[in-house]
């Protein structure tokens, strides 16, 4: 976990509401608030924040919390600045402390184990060493200040989700959400309780499980979750209608022709014969690798590594295509419609699009590549 100063300066920007927040943190546990990150873009979901109260008297320590967004430009938090036009990068942060005077003041910030950095700070932003927000959180529970962490959130596995780059086993994704809870679940009879709680809120959020109550939030693939993001779907869909087009990359063949030699890559069975590469279908479109048995016609639309968000949401409706135009082929030819496509890709297909892929209900095989000697020796051990 990293962890990140962020300040506040009351000559600056009266904090109206900062009683009443007070109130819903010592009520609830936590409230969430937009806050400037000064110019830093490098600032993970699920990082540690510090906040340090600015001005002339009253300096120190009065809230902690952690980012539940990635930076993002929006109008200045001064309205004068504001109405001038000025931006700042902003985050969601989760304060699960908040104090209107110093918990841990300057003073005591200047000595050891505080005393390795400067507590003078031009804006928020500014990382922080791990040992020193180790201290500073020790510090804090000595106070007595933080409460506990209360009952485990959707916000809060999520937020884990995220902070592991979108997925992660079981074990990951339980040592995420306790790290971010500071190791607490004193909210729970004993920690088998917490766990079971923390693994339930997958399970309402996760089809395939008999608790799956229809709000699909995560996906499971083999021992692995993964993290669905709430995406907006109208800004993919345009960001892939916008396409100029582009000659096939060598590596692009490559991988088509490995498919089409190697159908059980794509999960089709040993017996089915070799495929054939651009395969013309009465649309005039060309299908990257097309396979036939006796009973059903595949297509398979075919993504290198250096296919784009963009390329992808394309690949997903060209499999929607292929689908299409095959079985009216089949229905023109008076054979029994069977006919399904792939979209096979050399990497893995980004957590924005899982939402979309689930809509559409296509079959997507990820991380389909020629498997080199080595690959095949580490396979063998």
């Amino acid at each position: 976990m990293r962890n990140f100063i962020m300040t506040w300066n009351p000559t600056l920007w009266p904090w109206d509401k900062l009683n009443d927040q007070i109130q819903q943190v010592h009520d609830t546990g936590n409230v969430e608030e937009r806050w400037s990150c000064g110019n830093r873009k490098n600032l993970p979901v699920g990082s540690r924040v510090f906040l340090f109260k600015q001005g002339k008297n009253s300096k120190g320590i009065i809230g902690v919390g952690l980012t539940l967004s990635d930076p993002k430009e929006e109008p200045h938090f001064n309205f004068k600045l504001a109405e001038e036009g000025k931006v700042a990068k902003r985050v969601n942060v989760s304060w699960s402390l908040l104090s209107s005077e110093p918990i841990i003041p300057l003073d005591q910030l200047k000595r050891p184990p505080f005393s390795d950095m400067s507590w003078v700070f031009q804006s928020s932003g500014v990382e922080i060493k791990s040992d020193i927000a180790d201290a500073l959180m020790t510090e804090l529970l000595e106070k007595k200040q933080i409460k506990n962490a209360g009952p485990v959130t959707l916000d809060q596995v999520t937020t884990a989700f995220k902070a592991l780059g979108g997925k992660g086993s079981w074990d990951e994704i339980l040592a995420k959400i306790t790290k971010l809870r500071n190791g607490d679940y004193s909210h729970y009879k004993n920690k088998h309780n917490y766990e079971k709680t923390a693994f339930q809120i997958i399970q309402i959020h996760c089809p395939g499980y008999k608790k799956y109550g229809g709000d699909q939030r995560f996906e499971k693939i083999g021992k692995i979750f993964r993290l669905i993001e709430g995406e907006d779907l109208s800004r993919i869909l345009g960001k892939a209608s916008s396409y100029g087009g582009g000659g096939e990359s060598d590596g692009h063949k490559r991988l088509k022709e490995y498919i089409a030699k190697n159908p059980v890559v794509v999960g089709l069975p040993t017996h089915i014969k070799e495929g054939v590469t651009e395969f013309q279908i009465s649309s005039g479109d060309s299908i990257d690798v097309y396979f036939q048995n006796k009973k059903s016609w595949i297509g398979v639309e075919v993504k290198s590594s250096i296919s784009g968000e963009a390329d992808l949401t394309r690949g997903l409706f060209q499999c929607i295509k292929y689908k299409a135009v095959m079985e009216a082929m089949q229905l023109s030819l008076g054979i029994k419609q069977n006919a399904n496509s792939i979209l096979a890709l050399e990497g893995e297909l980004p957590s924005e699009l899982i939402l979309l892929k689930n809509i559409l209900g296509i079959e997507v095989v990820e991380k389909v590549y020629e498997k080199t000697n080595s690959d095949k020796k580490h396979a063998v051990d």
